[in-house]
């Protein structure tokens, strides 16, 4: 079972370095990435004491139980991706050219 759970989590790592692209402009694309990536990180910190708490507490310590039960939160991921707006076929958000950055060289790239 480690072997599936491990590739939904990296498929979830990797997805977002496709989606979020088509979701921030491009004057915050990389800044809205990383505070992402970053967030999900920070949150995951306490992840393995509240998983030998939850094993021990909720499942009488059968730690095999534990997984199998958390792991099937990961079709909620799968029900998130399939309920986001489908984006093929537009371009990428740009960066309105207003006239306060008009001749900015940003505008220019």
């Amino acid at each position: 079972m480690l072997p599936i759970v491990g590739f939904a989590v990296c498929t979830t790592v990797g997805g977002g370095f496709v989606y979020f692209p088509e979701v921030f402009p491009a004057s915050v694309r990389t800044s809205g990435l990383a505070l992402a990536n970053s967030v999900g990180r920070l949150v995951t910190v306490p992840g393995p004491l509240v998983a030998g708490t939850i094993a021990t507490n909720w499942f009488a310590g059968d730690l095999g139980l534990a997984v199998a039960t958390t792991s099937c939160l990961l079709f909620l991921t799968l029900v998130g991706v399939l309920m986001a707006e489908e984006t093929r076929g537009r371009g990428l958000p740009e960066d309105a050219v207003t006239p306060s950055n008009a001749g900015s060289p940003a505008t220019a790239l």
